[in-house]
């Protein structure tokens, strides 16, 4: 329980670091390289053995890997930005829900039994999505970020349907630690390259707040993963039962941290949101 509590924690830290970034007029881009510099670097001693990166290249999955890594530092780019610009309880829910694009991608492409209480699930998920994204007092400054949840949950559920691929048809178990590190490489090289076709002074990257919040975040990020992938192997609890406590666990505390601490204005539309998102984890995970 002690590793679920701690990807939980991690999880919720994530965007709570994208938050005081904003607040601190903290650069986002230098933070985000400097993370997966950071995961890379924790993957590569916690993780994985040192001989095995050799076994990368002759892989069925270095080409998933590479598309995967893209897809993540995009990702992880809406993320900061929505949690920035529509708030941390939009981007959670947003982000959460859109576990039902892996999940019908399944039933379809690999014939996976569906439920009526799985349709039911999938049509929950996204209404929270729309219900949680309403305003009443809809402001011009908000609409123009609207779209940032609206491409977390399709680009994220994109990234998730890659990772189930990977580890359906192509990642053993025992290369899983190897395949998710270089997975973070691969972000951490494309944010590097990118730093250098738009010519970005390298004392930007080590600027000491976006070092230490960069450093800081890839360790959050890499610990989430870490951690809930510990979660699976030690909890004695179905997957089921791990993924649901976790998705359930995350969304409850984002929204208390972003109600208490950061006061997001949450109406009544949005609380419902919130309450269908958590029937949504509910039907999709344990039902």
């Amino acid at each position: 329980m002690a590793f679920l509590l701690l990807s939980i924690l991690c999880s919720t830290s994530i965007l709570i670091i994208f938050k005081y970034l904003d607040y601190l007029k903290i650069q986002l881009f230098p933070t985000i390289v400097v993370n997966y510099i950071t995961a890379t670097i924790a993957g590569a001693l916690i993780s994985v053995d040192p001989g095995s990166f050799a076994q990368i290249i002759h892989s069925n999955w270095l080409f998933m890997a590479i598309i995967i890594g893209l897809l993540l530092i995009i990702m992880f780019f809406v993320i900061g930005w929505s949690t920035q610009k529509a708030g941390i309880t939009v981007t959670i829910i947003a982000g959460r829900m859109s576990m039902v694009i892996p999940m019908v991608f399944s039933i379809i492409y690999y014939s996976e039994l569906v439920s009526f209480f799985k349709i039911i699930g999938v049509l929950a998920a996204i209404s929270a999505v729309i219900l949680t994204i309403y305003r009443k007092d809809i402001k011009k400054s908000y609409i123009q970020f609207i779209y940032l949840p609206i491409i977390l949950f399709i680009g994220a559920g994109i990234t998730d349907t890659f990772v189930k691929i990977s580890q359906n048809d192509f990642v053993s178990q025992s290369q899983f630690s190897l395949f998710t590190t270089f997975v973070f490489s691969i972000s951490a090289i494309t944010g590097i390259i990118i730093a250098i076709i738009k010519k970005y002074k390298f004392n930007e990257l080590v600027k000491p707040k976006s070092l230490i919040f960069g450093i800081l975040l890839g360790l959050v990020n890499y610990g989430s993963l870490l951690f809930f992938i510990k979660a699976l192997q030690y909890s004695n609890m179905d997957s089921s039962v791990v993924f649901g406590i976790n998705s359930l666990s995350i969304v409850a505390l984002s929204v208390i941290v972003a109600f208490l601490i950061f006061r997001e204005k949450i109406h009544i539309i949005n609380w419902i949101g919130i309450s269908v998102s958590l029937i949504a984890i509910i039907l999709l995970n344990f039902a």
